[in-house]
């Protein structure tokens, strides 16, 4: 039986580890809708957790700890972008396809059977701020995580460290590493 998960951002730790353990190639990848900067460079991944619902308990094949009270069907948009090869000898929708394909199959084998895990569809972004360095697919899903009796633990910020690698100054954006 594998570990249960909390929500998309354990869900996504556990899916990337193993597109990256995969022998594909390095892809960067994050949670959180502050982590769709258009600026960033694919090949990259990104997790928006999205609209969800709910429906009655139900034993999941992941396992949890406590007695179950409910199901949560965490929903996510997951952001797949990829970039023309140098030379133009993949295109930037090739490689979408084969970002895609890889992390569609971690995906799949990661979230366990339906009605556990479901894809809900794909669509191919537009915006010329997210098609700028690449094409980019976007799949939702739906994750079923039990909601159980058992407290989650809490987590106390104890020291806060500024990442000025992901800052770019100038962009009109505020950044606390920014002078």
């Amino acid at each position: 039986m594998s570990t249960p998960f909390d929500g998309i951002e354990q869900f996504a730790a556990a899916v990337m580890a193993k597109v990256l353990a995969d022998g594909g190639g390095t892809v960067d990848w994050q949670v959180g809708a502050r982590a769709l900067d258009w600026n960033a460079s694919p090949p990259r991944v990104v997790f928006v957790p999205s609209r969800g619902r709910y429906g009655p308990a139900q034993k999941l094949p992941r396992g949890s700890t406590g007695r179950s009270v409910g199901t949560r069907f965490a929903g996510a948009r997951v952001h797949v972008w990829g970039a023309e090869s140098a030379g133009g000898s993949v295109t930037a929708i090739r490689a979408t396809e084969i970002l895609l394909r890889r992390v569609l199959a971690q995906l799949l084998l990661t979230g366990g059977p339906s009605p556990f895990f479901e894809l809900q569809g794909e669509e191919w972004a537009e915006n010329p701020g997210q098609t700028g360095l690449g094409e980019a697919a976007v799949v939702t899903l739906a994750l079923a995580v039990d909601v159980h009796t058992t407290p989650l633990p809490s987590v106390v910020v104890t020291s806060v460290a500024l990442d000025p690698s992901r800052s770019t100054a100038g962009d009109g954006l505020v950044d606390a590493s920014e002078p």
